[in-house]
């Protein structure tokens, strides 16, 4: 994974190349994911700081598929609609952004109705 992390972050400075980046390394990705879903999802998180949405939003899905449990489908839930606001307020207009970050904040709420609490996950997308 640490090989694809600089990988990735080689090519955030290089922004013209970015999606041919991502078409190279993503075959990679979801292996690594399918083999070891923590690792996957460490990545997907290092995927998602660095700006590359499409990834991140594919690593997501594919993580949302293996888990079970209604917190970890929230949790993964909301950095899936985090992601998806980022991508819409990154391209032309950004419309659909804060409904997105709404959907994350109510998901932020369901995983954290347990024994753990994302109160500033929770600030953060309503802001």
């Amino acid at each position: 994974p640490a090989g694809i992390r600089t990988l990735l972050t080689i090519g955030v400075g290089m922004r013209a190349e970015h999606e041919g980046l991502t078409t190279l390394v993503e075959p990679a990705c979801v292996r690594l994911l399918e083999a070891d879903p923590w690792a996957g999802y460490r990545l997907a998180r290092s995927v998602l700081v660095l700006g590359y949405h499409r990834l991140g939003e594919r690593l997501l899905l594919l993580l949302l598929a293996k888990v079970e449990s209604t917190p970890m489908q929230a949790w993964l839930g909301a950095l899936l609609a985090l992601t998806q606001a980022e991508a819409l307020a990154s391209s032309d207009g950004g419309d659909g952004a804060a409904a997105r970050l709404q959907e994350a904040a109510v998901l932020f709420k369901v995983a954290g109705s347990g024994a753990r609490s994302f109160t500033g996950q929770e600030q953060y997308v309503s802001a």
